[in-house]
């Protein structure tokens, strides 16, 4: 009978790129179908490649434990039908093993129950797949987590635990190849909660110094919340075991073992079996990275390692979010999970996929051990995007990999694939249940290694932004947010002379100059409202000072003026007072957002205006301290949206783009490079511009919003994550899209005019800001909703709504001027209709469109 306990990481929540050899992107991949298997629920595989044979066992497509051979280079694979099925527990995954004769291990299919076991009696032959019914014979009644692993001489090593989950006790076995036989390596337990609790240790892990490593939680119950205290001892051949301080153990280890305790975390602690990971800095010390709660309650990642006679704990992190670790069963994964500590190229960094802080290979500050930026992209670089892509159409499923346990050949290596449901603590979802999903080993071709550099980098050079990201010095003179001296020059001089499309557009916007707007800073707590007068009046305070700057007329100027300060003195602040109608409590997911955006129009203002007779130091001063003022209501609002679950933690929109987009705005306008680098790209910021590009702007292959349709299009080069509001907003995912995009754009022309070459910004997967101008332009273009994918369709009404109007393209198109898909854009819409002002930049034809020669 199958018991459904509390679930351990290193079967169905530890996810695969923690345990996958990093991919480099030139690597090259193929596949080969093994079979249908079963993927109602998650289950451990396993890989194993020996010599020139390769093995896969695995639950098929009517859960019986089945091994699968081939021959590398082949792709006929031989099977062998072991007697044993699955049940629902996502305990029982399966070990497989070879030992130096080349005799296949097979154990799997228990989650405390009896000894299931079996071995070839012929090297590398599964036909001779027979079943032994028992090892050394003793405590083989209750056996969860089977694990095969070699000594440092290749003997083969069997580790298992007998009893319950806080009952339970660890063994070591060993295999002599001459007898056939299995032996105990130890006489007693490796580990022995003594009826009151039960340890959750790694497998031994082989380190620079020659020793086996190994860490553990106990457990006091299948409940996770009751995991507690973190321990480590090491060994150089599994039989004597001591300190990180070098003092033997007697074993076998219990909870009151003196010396082995690293952090005497508390039950519900935040402590969780199978997450801490063991590593080795530059220096191969052992280097412990665990999460726990912190005094405030807040889940944080912990570094420990042995210094001065003594275990050193330190908080890592800084992050804002409680991950809950309650219950029992197999579990639904937490979202956070990490990886070992380890050295890249001089550099000691470690890999986390964190719900609010987005998934990368982190650095670690080795003086302070606090985590820095990111050096690359985790999940993206563990396999190419059509290997990530669900292929099934049934809702909730998953990508599940394993790993090759064997050997692999110079040049390659292989995986396995497949997909299933999520856990399901154990039981069995609501029908229907998914059909079955193709096992596939995947091989992959590496190219050869770049050389590492022999020599140490500083601490200080350690995981700093991408060379590209750096933001320099803001020395340039005002204007520098959008537009700069030279640029307005030679727009006065195109008006001037009535070259189009400027000088038509500077008509219109003289027109609308000439008729006079009341100034009434809205200083109340609607967000909304205060979005909707700002675009008004910061909107009018944008242009009158552009028409300054394009006349040199004093009265425009003068009224600019007026305007900013009469909002940046009104008291409360505006932007500063958001509240919730009366009656509701909370907070709103759209005040960082509206902050943002509202305030764009007064910034773009001040800045065609800084540093000039009419807008002088001490104005500026007032100015600023209301700029810096909304800081802090974009911040907030940025935490609360990773705080608060808003349409799930990995999220990515318009909101998050505005909030970086308003930061980076204020920070330009102000001289703040500190700021604007939080904006552009910095550890602290887990939507900054670079994470929106690379999370924002979809791939084929890439994941949906969770909020979208299982049966919707799959994402096409360029494409919005906002797209999903098609389904879930009434039509509107080119509305939202198209606002993401824009949002984007803006943040890349104000890099360009401060040294920043966003619009050229590659991130680690290929998405450039460039990529979703070039796809939208065709709807707009051909006013047609149902193009490309059809997954619009349906919106052609939407489509020239002034918000949602091509005049953004423009500003894509002077940086590109020769893109085929923005010329024909251009060329097939009339650039001088009034929707082509855009709530934002005002007039963009009149600052940015370009002069389009004549077709050819």
């Amino acid at each position: 009978m199958k018991h459904a306990f509390i679930f351990s990481l290193f079967v169905s929540v530890v996810w695969p790129a923690l345990l996958a050899t990093a991919m480099s992107p030139d690597s090259k991949y193929t596949t080969i179908d093994v079979t249908p298997v079963w993927s109602g629920h998650p289950v451990g595989f396993a890989l194993l490649t020996v010599q020139d044979h390769q093995f896969v066992a695995c639950y098929d497509e009517s859960r019986q434990m089945t091994v699968a051979s081939r021959r590398l280079g082949e792709h006929q694979w031989s099977f062998r039908k072991l007697p044993t099925s699955v049940g629902w527990d996502s305990h029982n995954s399966i070990a497989m093993a070879a030992d130096r004769d080349g005799v296949i291990h097979i154990s799997g299919n228990m989650h405390n129950d009896p000894l299931i076991y079996f071995r070839t009696a012929r090297p590398l032959d599964i036909s001779s797949l027979e079943q032994v019914h028992a090892m050394t014979g003793k405590e083989e009644t209750r056996v969860t987590y089977p694990r095969f692993f070699h000594d440092a001489a290749g003997t083969l090593i069997f580790s298992y635990r007998d009893g319950g989950s806080g009952k339970g006790d660890i063994y070591y076995n060993r295999y002599d190849e001459k007898t056939r036989a299995w032996s105990r390596l130890l006489e007693q337990p490796l580990f022995d909660g003594r009826g009151a609790m039960s340890a959750y240790p790694t497998t031994p892990e082989p380190g620079p110094d020659g020793r086996f490593h190994v860490i553990w939680v106990w457990r006091d119950s299948p409940l996770a919340e009751t995991n507690h205290d973190l321990g480590y001892i090491r060994s150089h051949d599994l039989v004597h075991w001591e300190t990180a301080g070098g003092i033997p153990v007697v074993l076998p280890v219990t909870h009151d073992t003196p010396g082995v305790t690293v952090d005497p975390v508390p039950v519900h602690g935040g402590l969780l079996n199978g997450q801490p990971r063991i590593g080795f800095d530059r220096s191969g010390r052992p280097l412990i990275a665990y999460t726990r709660y912190d005094a405030a309650g807040l889940t944080q990642l912990y570094l420990a390692c042995f210094e001065n006679d003594a275990w050193q704990t330190r908080q890592a992190s800084r992050w804002e979010t409680r991950i809950e670790i309650s219950g029992r069963g197999s579990l639904p994964s937490t979202g956070l999970s990490i990886g070992a500590p380890h050295v890249v190229n001089g550099r000691l960094a470690l890999e986390i996929s964190h719900p609010a802080q987005g998934s990368g290979l982190f650095g670690i500050n080795p003086v302070d051990w606090r985590l820095q930026g990111k050096i690359g992209q985790r999940d993206r670089s563990f396999a190419p995007a059509p290997l990530r892509k669900v292929e099934s159409r049934f809702p909730d499923m998953r990508v599940k990999w394993a790993n090759d346990s064997g050997t692999s050949s110079p040049g390659k290596s292989w995986r396995l694939r497949w997909e299933t449901l999520p856990p399901n603590n154990d039981r069995p979802p609501p029908k229907p249940w998914p059909a079955p999903s193709m096992l596939r080993v995947v091989e992959f071709s590496e190219p050869t290694p770049a050389p590492v550099s022999a020599n140490p980098v500083s601490p200080e050079s350690i995981l700093q932004p991408d060379p590209a990201l750096v933001v320099p010095p803001l020395t340039r003179p005002h204007p520098r947010l959008l537009i700069d001296a030279a640029g307005l020059q030679t727009l006065r001089e195109r008006v001037r002379t009535g070259q189009a499309p400027h000088a038509q557009a500077w008509q219109k916007l003289e027109a609308r100059l000439a008729r006079p707007v009341k100034i009434e800073p809205y200083t109340g707590t609607d967000g909304h409202r205060f979005f909707k007068v700002a675009m008004i009046q910061g909107g009018r305070a944008r242009d009158l000072a552009l028409a300054w700057r394009l006349t040199g007329r004093d009265d425009y100027a003068n009224e600019a003026v007026e305007i900013l300060l009469a909002w940046a003195k009104a008291n409360p602040l505006p932007g500063t007072a958001f509240a919730l109608p009366a009656g509701k409590a909370g907070k709103s997911p759209d005040w960082g957002m509206l902050a943002g955006r509202g305030l764009f129009p007064f910034l773009y203002a001040c800045d065609l205006l800084a540093d000039t007779p009419h807008l002088d130091a001490s104005t500026q001063a007032v100015l600023a301290t209301w700029f810096r003022a909304i800081i802090p209501v974009i911040k907030d609002c940025s935490r609360n949206w990773r705080e608060n679950d808003w349409f799930n933690r990995q999220y990515y929109n318009n909101h998050l783009a505005a909030h970086a987009m308003g930061e980076m705005a204020i920070g330009i306008v102000l001289g703040d490079r500190e700021l604007v680098q939080f904006a552009v790209s910095h550890p602290d910021n887990p939507r900054d511009f670079a994470d929106l590009v690379a999370s924002l702007i979809l791939m084929p292959g890439d994941e949906q919003c969770p909020r979208d349709l299982p049966t919707v299009p799959a994402p096409e080069t360029g494409e919005i994550y906002d797209r999903f509001r098609h389904n879930t907003a009434y039509g509107r995912g080119l509305q939202y899209s198209h606002l993401s995009m824009s949002l984007l754009g803006i943040m890349a022309e104000m890099g360009e005019r401060n040294g920043l070459p966003l619009w050229s910004y590659t991130a680690p997967t290929g998405e450039t800001v460039r990529l979703p101008f070039e796809y939208y332009a065709d709807f707009h273009r051909l006013k047609d909703a149902s193009i490309k994918s059809g997954y619009y369709a349906g919106e052609t009404p939407r489509i020239g709504k002034a918000g949602d109007s091509p005049a953004m393209f423009e500003l894509a198109l002077a940086r590109f001027p020769d893109n085929p898909s923005l010329l024909a854009l251009m060329r097939a819409v009339d650039r001088e209709r009034p929707a082509f002002l855009y709530e934002l930049l005002g007039p963009v034809v009149l600052t940015h469109g370009v002069m389009l020669s004549p077709e050819k």
